[in-house]
């Protein structure tokens, strides 16, 4: 008894008859889909290539503007040229998000995306293009020779361009302090008020530094400009995160200390309200 596996399913056959067993069994496994659809995804256009179940060649389809309604009749094409079976539609991970995965996903039909690092390829396959890439994912979806990635919903993704938007903020903040830290000792002005910076107390610093560049209009007006947009800046970001930064504490499910009020307005005990009177 030997066994096989058709890369989704394994088979065990014995007997002379082991090469016909073997060949109706790739073909029961390869009906998990009616075709596998391979599309390398652009920012404009999407490049579309079957591989139908069996050892057939792939076939290109050419190419279809990447809008919800253009990408929708493809669908609805396919489909309908395969008796309304599910189809499995495949594409790389990249820059273009996972829109073109919900809609597919909507629309009745498997997706994958996949990783690109991951895809097999010839050692001497080093021409790229379009309709080569759709051929080659249809017919290793086909084969199941690729690896999928984990496709977050649009919470976690939400959640991850808040992350990465953050993450830009602060390079951005940090390169602007540079400059304007660097501005200033150009021209003698040195911080000696305290050991910490960018605090309320070196920005009015800042402020007064404005005044002794007066002479000199480009730099005054260089400095005042630097300095505003780092501290309106930092200012609107962080009034903009703050409902979500709520909502992840909320999320995080841990207690917040209540502020602590201050002695002017708490309410008066019985020994105040004793030596009041």
């Amino acid at each position: 008894m030997k066994q096989f596996t058709t890369g989704r399913e394994s088979f065990e056959v014995e007997g002379s008859s082991a090469l016909l067993e073997v060949q109706e069994a790739f073909d029961r496994g390869g009906r998990l889909y009616g075709a596998y659809v391979g599309l390398d995804v652009h920012k404009e256009k999407v490049a579309v290539a079957v591989a139908e179940c069996g050892r057939d060649k792939p076939r290109y389809e050419g190419e279809v503007l990447n809008t919800a309604k253009q990408v929708s009749k493809l669908i609805d094409r396919l489909s309908r040229r395969y008796g309304g079976e599910r189809l499995l539609f495949v594409y790389e991970a990249g820059a273009m998000g996972y829109v073109l995965y919900r809609q597919i996903l909507l629309s009745g039909h498997d997706c994958e995306v996949v990783a690109p690092s991951l895809i097999p390829r010839k050692a001497g396959d080093r021409v790229k293009t379009d309709r080569r890439d759709a051929l080659s994912l249809s017919r290793l979806a086909r084969s199941g020779d690729l690896t999928r990635v984990w496709v977050p919903d649009e919470e976690q993704e939400s959640l991850r361009d808040l992350t990465r938007a953050r993450e830009d903020m602060k390079a951005i903040e940090t390169k602007a302090r540079q400059r304007l830290g660097a501005f200033l000792l150009r021209h003698g002005q040195v911080y000696r008020e305290g050991s910490s910076r960018w605090t309320q107390r070196h920005f009015r610093w800042q402020e007064l530094a404005c005044k002794r560049f007066a002479g000199n209009p480009g730099a005054h007006r260089s400095i005042r400009l630097q300095g505003r947009l780092l501290q309106v800046g930092c200012l609107r970001f962080a009034e903009g995160t703050r409902p979500v930064g709520a909502c992840l504490q909320a999320i995080r499910r841990e207690p917040r200390c209540p502020p602590k009020q201050s002695p002017a307005r708490q309410a008066p005990t019985g020994r105040r309200l004793r030596s009041a009177h």
